[in-house]
């Protein structure tokens, strides 16, 4: 799998904050107060920094969905702003022309769900819809952990190790839809959401 770069990143510090995570265990769990000096560790049980250290955790994986979701969110709807300013009208599926008709192409005040509806669209086959499906509900779950309304239980619960995979398997299908657009044309594609 290729990956989006920023998603790449965000995964290799989710990777190294949890790998942090499970050092400061084993060194609370050592008993060698010297690794633990200079810390809000000093003078704490042993429970009470388990419980801290399982609550990072959780908020750790948590925190991330909310950071893989954004990459991928701005880099589809970077993807489909450029797609839809290249098609001609008469190209335009009819769930992309009510879009367009109510919001004009300003991409950012459509709904995540008609983007990944348009991108299914866009990619004409190329990807499999249970992805998108996938992936609407990560955002459900993201939404979720974003606002955190205690009267609201969470949406199906996901986790960075399936959510990764499952973004970056789309954004793969994008890239590898701009390589060939590249190869047809000979023009540079603006859609990977990089500055």
């Amino acid at each position: 799998m290729r990956s989006d770069p920023s998603l790449a990143e965000v995964w290799k510090v989710y990777e190294v904050t949890k790998d942090c995570l499970k050092v400061t265990n084993r060194a609370l769990r050592s008993d060698n107060e010297k690794l633990v000096g200079a810390t809000n560790f000093v003078g704490s049980t042993r429970a009470e920094t388990e419980a801290w250290i399982k609550n990072c955790h959780e908020e750790t994986d948590r925190a991330v969905i909310v950071l893989l979701w954004t990459h991928f969110e701005i880099i589809i709807a970077n993807f489909v702003q450029t797609q839809i300013e290249k098609l001609p009208e008469t190209e335009f599926k009819t769930s992309a022309k009510k879009l367009v008709n109510k919001n004009g192409r300003d991409i950012e005040r459509w709904k995540i769900g008609d983007v990944l509806d348009l991108l299914k669209d866009l990619l004409k086959g190329e990807l499999n819809p249970k992805r998108l499906g996938d992936a609407k509900n990560i955002k459900k779950y993201r939404d979720w952990v974003a606002h955190r309304n205690p009267k609201n239980l969470p949406p199906s619960q996901t986790d960075p190790k399936t959510a990764y995979p499952i973004l970056s398997g789309i954004l793969d299908v994008v890239q590898k839809t701009i390589e060939q657009t590249q190869g047809k044309k000979g023009a540079p594609a603006a859609a990977t959401g990089e500055t």
